[in-house]
């Protein structure tokens, strides 16, 4: 991993600011976590290989060595703990939105709540998980780049994907890890900005005069939506659940 060329190719002011790399870990999220109280917002945790990688629910993540992108990130969060879920849909359309600068033909999309999917197979996954005592959040992230079929058991070959598969060619990881990190960066920025400005006018756009019940509001009518859409990143049903969470409104689950 060429963590120079990474930097070469980042466009952000504090996102990827200090990159941290090991061949092997347990699992990015624990060694970033680890390292919460010293190192700043932005930090890179990158693996080539995670010996316990796992995602929501503890579930097992399977990926080769050196084949695909495992990496966790610092952030702060979004107002305060109870808001932390909110970073895992902005870092899934920053992901994705980075992805597609470079893949502009592949149907790229979002499955609720955590999932980058192509063609309605998974891509990625995200897991935020977030620490009182430093007040920090690590959100990890997994992406299958360059990982083939038979890189797969035979139950996640049915609903997993990668590029690779998807596209017919390998492609080097730190140009993919650059676009990702921009595309985090900028739906970042963008969402604390609508968020100060919503809070300078006094405009919470309804969240005041009605509570949401985050499954009900949120969980249940995105499912719904998406069965029938797949949900593309050009879906207005997800761009509206995206208003929800980037702008950071008074939802309350």
């Amino acid at each position: 991993m060429d963590t120079k060329l990474i930097t070469k190719n980042l466009k952000t002011h504090w996102a990827g600011k200090k990159i941290l790399f090991k061949e092997s870990v347990d699992s990015t999220n624990s060694w970033a976590s680890q390292c919460l109280e010293k190192e700043p917002r932005g930090t890179i945790f990158l693996a080539g290989f995670q010996t316990a990688g796992h995602g929501r629910m503890k579930r097992g993540w399977e990926s080769p060595a050196g084949k695909n992108i495992l990496l966790s990130l610092i952030d702060k969060p979004p107002g305060d703990e109870g808001r932390t879920h909110q970073l895992t849909l902005v870092a899934g359309i920053g992901f994705a939105s980075g992805l597609a600068s470079l893949f502009p033909k592949l149907s790229l999309g979002l499955k609720w709540p955590n999932d980058i999917v192509v063609s309605g197979k998974k891509l990625g996954g995200i897991l935020c998980e977030f620490d009182p005592k430093p007040g920090k959040v690590v959100i990890g992230v997994g992406l299958n780049v360059n990982a083939g079929k038979n890189d797969f058991s035979a139950e996640v070959q049915k609903i997993a994907t990668s590029l690779s598969i998807e596209t017919g060619k390998s492609s080097p990881l730190e140009p993919l890890i650059a676009a990702c990190l921009n595309g985090y960066e900028t739906w970042r920025e963008e969402s604390e900005d609508r968020r100060r400005r919503d809070r300078d006018r006094g405009d919470r756009r309804g969240a005041r005069r009605q509570r949401f019940s985050h499954r009900q509001s949120i969980g249940e009518k995105t499912d719904r939506h998406h069965r029938r859409c797949e949900s593309s990143l050009n879906c207005p049903y997800v761009c509206k659940s995206v208003c929800l969470y980037v702008n950071f409104l008074d939802i309350r689950t």
